[in-house]
């Protein structure tokens, strides 16, 4: 028996048949069933078989033998067909050279050979084999001119299975590189459970349309309506790193959806797809709250209406599904459009995350440049405090030099002086006394004078200087002169201070030796001793105990003050001691060398 239904246009006509016959095939024998076209197989059908052929009466109208090419063309169907044309193969699912991936859903198309058509009522059979997990269905088929025909199935092609599994690559792949980009990003949380939830869905898209073996068909049909599921879970994970929050929803949820897993897995395959319908409500009510939470997210990002424009998507996805349900008629590509609803989820998350990361580089931004103008306002203060420090520095050290003349002139050139004036105003000191005395003036000058002109000196230098200006002084005391410096280590750099205080020290030495000691010979030597330096003078008089100096003892002891303070300045030590043989004074000034250094 065949009914048919005419469909006029101005050129060509086509012919939809709406009844068959349905012949299962259980274990090595057949049932019929008579069927209409579109063709559910429920759960009860499949519990008997997921493998038949159908049978159609093809009586083809005189407008259609007309035509040059004829065609079948099946808009839809969830399971491998293999078309046949009075029990003489036309095309299927499989290629007709075995080569190729086969698809388990999305239309087809094959042509009727010219040789085969007649006026003569005609045998379509259609072998199909389903998959237990899911409702299998195969829509009504149509014998139309074949161009016309091609052009639908185009249409239907693009729609049902390129844009979904183009759709679906698209995003595993795009899921990995967002992954790779943004991991390490300390801002974007929940990167790992986007990821995770979007391949999971585009996977189970994928898992719709390719065929397995027949050994991992159950398993896949099991894993893939769970990967659909799981996928909302993993964004609700995602959302709560979001939120730095983890809520008692997400907990329950977790129970809920494992416990569903696990059902997925141990019913009967073909109860699989009852177990997901009854997953579904949960999966949508979950889709629901996690847009509000997504909203909420996305408060406060830069190009909110942007990130939020995938999931704005999601009730028309799921309006044009119901109304397809309630009527068996749907408005776009006759198949469910809810499969794309985590897609649009995961974008809407990923353009957050993006716009979070783009909103923290920015305020990072500012931060960096007001911290460049802050180091930059520091650095001006800072260099305006280096000079107000160095011009203080320069200041004290001219302080410094200034209270050091005046100490000089005082303990040096004016108590020369002044004790010049003393033997003048006396009467009882010769003018060869006098002249000797002004010439010790005019000495000590000429050395504080030298002194101001010390920028940075060795020590050799500093006593090849001393022994120019007082060796002819000694000379006229009728004094040998001994210079023993030939065995210092190393010449040491003198600062301008140290050098004063050296020249000082000595200064004191010889001019107590020439006054009171009453010696043939001051010998003056340097060297380094266990990791000190020294500079040693040594006469050869009468010592300090002796009784002929107690009268000059008070200006001894004063001069000997002067000298213990100066070698403490120097960070040093002064040592007065019998000379060679117990005979005359040794003084020794010793130093660090970094004390004296500049």
């Amino acid at each position: 028996m065949c009914l048919f239904l005419c469909l006029a246009s101005k050129v060509t006509a086509s012919v939809e048949f709406t009844e068959a016959k349905l012949w299962l095939i259980t274990e090595g024998e057949t049932q019929m069933l008579a069927v209409s076209m579109p063709d559910h197989w429920n759960v009860q059908r499949r519990q008997i078989s997921v493998q038949g052929w159908y049978e159609i009466n093809v009586r083809l109208p005189e407008e259609l033998l007309n035509q040059s090419q004829l065609g079948v063309f099946i808009p839809n169907s969830s399971g491998l067909l293999s078309v046949y044309w009075d029990d003489e193969y036309i095309g299927g699912t499989v290629p007709l050279n075995s080569t190729g991936v086969p698809m388990v859903s999305g239309p087809l198309l094959v042509s009727v050979p010219t040789s085969l058509r007649s006026a003569q009522e005609h045998l379509l059979r259609l072998d199909f084999q389903g998959t237990p997990g899911i409702v299998n269905f195969v829509r009504a088929p149509v014998i139309g001119e074949l161009a016309e025909l091609r052009n639908r199935y185009v249409t239907k092609r693009l729609t049902l299975v390129y844009l979904p599994m183009s759709l679906s690559v698209v995003s595993i792949i795009f899921a990995l590189v967002f992954f790779a980009t943004y991991r390490k990003d300390p801002s974007s949380y929940g990167v790992g459970w986007v990821t995770v939830g979007l391949m999971a869905a585009s996977l189970s898209v994928i898992g719709l349309y390719i065929s397995l073996p027949e050994v991992f068909s159950d398993m896949a049909s099991r894993i893939r309506s769970m990967m659909y599921h799981l996928s909302f879970l993993f964004f609700l994970f995602a959302v709560d790193e979001l939120r730095r929050t983890r809520s008692w929803l997400t907990y329950v949820v977790g129970v809920i959806y494992s416990l569903f897993a696990v059902a997925a897995l141990l019913v009967d395959v073909v109860q699989v797809y009852s177990v997901a319908a009854l997953w579904m409500p949960f999966s949508y009510a979950l889709g629901i709250y996690l847009l509000v939470r997504v909203v909420k997210l996305a408060k406060g990002v830069p190009r909110r209406r942007v990130a939020l424009l995938p999931i704005a998507l999601m009730p028309l996805l799921l309006v044009h599904d119901l109304v397809g349900i309630t009527t068996g008629s749907y408005l776009w590509a006759d198949q469910f459009l809810v499969v794309f609803n985590p897609p649009l989820l995961a974008l809407s998350l990923m353009l957050v995350m993006v716009n979070r990361t783009r909103m923290h580089v920015s305020e990072v931004l500012t931060l960096n440049t007001e911290l460049e103008d802050r180091v930059e306002q520091k650095h001006a203060e800072l260099q305006a405090n280096y000079a107000r420090i160095a011009d203080a520095e320069r200041r004290e050290a001219v302080l410094q030099e200034r209270e050091r003349m005046v100490r000089d002139m005082h303990d040096g050139l004016g108590g020369q002086l002044v004790s010049t004036l003393a033997m003048v105003e006396s009467g009882h000191f010769s003018n060869s006394e006098v002249e000797d005395a002004l010439r010790d003036s005019l000495d000590d000058l000429r050395m504080m004078a030298h002194s101001l002109d010390l920028e940075e000196s060795s020590l050799i230098d500093l006593l090849a200087m001393i022994r120019e200006r007082v060796e002819p002084r000694i000379t006229r005391q009728d004094l040998r002169f001994r210079w023993r410096v030939k065995d210092i280590a190393q010449p040491y750099a003198l600062s301008p201070e140290a050098a004063g205080h050296i020249l000082r020290i000595l200064q004191e030495c010889l001019t107590n030796i020439i006054k009171h000691a009453q010696a043939h010979t001051i010998t003056l030597s340097t060297g380094v001793e266990d990791d000190r330096g020294f500079v040693s003078i040594e006469d050869d008089g009468v010592g300090m105990n002796n009784s002929n100096q107690v009268r000059d003892a008070k200006f001894r002891r004063r001069g000997l003050r002067n000298m213990q303070h100066r070698a403490e300045q120097l960070g040093g030590s002064l040592t007065i001691e019998p000379g060679a043989n117990e005979q005359g004074t040794r003084v020794t000034l010793w130093f660090a060398p970094s004390s004296v250094t500049s």
